[in-house]
């Protein structure tokens, strides 16, 4: 089975927060995969729930919301 979908995460340390940064990764990201894994058709992200910042650079990239994850922790 041939995999076309990777898992795209951003962290941005406390201080470069607000700055664009998170803009300027998540594209870099995107271009080191098509030239790296062509094969890659999908790319999925999951965001925090409160991180409205990282929902609306997701969503202005392109990405759409497809379900909600919920974790319950003991």
């Amino acid at each position: 089975i041939i995999d076309t979908a990777a898992l795209v995460s951003i962290y941005l340390v406390p201080e470069q927060i607000g700055q664009g940064q998170g803009q300027n990764l998540l594209s870099s990201a995107e271009a080191w995969l098509r030239a790296n894994h062509p094969g890659i058709s999908t790319l999925n992200a999951q965001v925090r729930a409160g991180n409205i910042a990282s929902q609306r650079l997701f969503e202005r990239s392109g990405y759409h919301l497809e379900s909600t994850y919920y974790f319950k922790g003991h």
